[in-house]
């Protein structure tokens, strides 16, 4: 069901009503963890990684809301 959450090796660490949000960042590339297959889900975002979240949106943001469609059917 969640088949990137379940890669990574901090997976029981992601709340599970969190699961299915953090499944639509990896899929749609907002979001890659922070190395190591490891997601950090308890840590504190840093400014140039929203920047990048942002930065990555804006260059697929056509795909990534199709992507959506999918994920809230």
């Amino acid at each position: 069901e969640f088949d990137h959450v379940n890669s990574l090796n901090d997976k029981n660490k992601i709340s599970a009503w969190a699961k299915g949000y953090v499944e639509f960042a990896l899929s749609s590339g907002l979001m890659k963890g922070s190395g190591g297959k490891i997601f950090d889900a308890k840590g504190h975002a840093e400014r140039q990684q929203a920047a990048v979240i942002t930065d990555r949106f804006m260059e697929s943001k056509e795909n990534i809301l199709e992507l959506a469609k999918v994920f809230t059917k």
